[in-house]
């Protein structure tokens, strides 16, 4: 997946499924679903650009 937030520069987070009654719908080749998750965008984020 890739996420392109040039639009929004003062985006500093992505998140999925991140609410109290989410509806998760992103799912990988094997047909399993993406768990939560929030990570940090811009300045913040990883050099390798890789979620750990």
């Amino acid at each position: 997946m890739t996420l392109d937030a040039s639009s929004s520069p003062e985006a500093v987070t992505v998140r999925y499924c991140w609410s109290d009654s989410p509806i998760c719908n992103l799912y990988d080749r094997e047909g399993l679903p993406a768990v939560p998750f929030e990570l940090p965008i811009g300045d913040a984020a990883p050099e390798s650009g890789m979620a750990r």
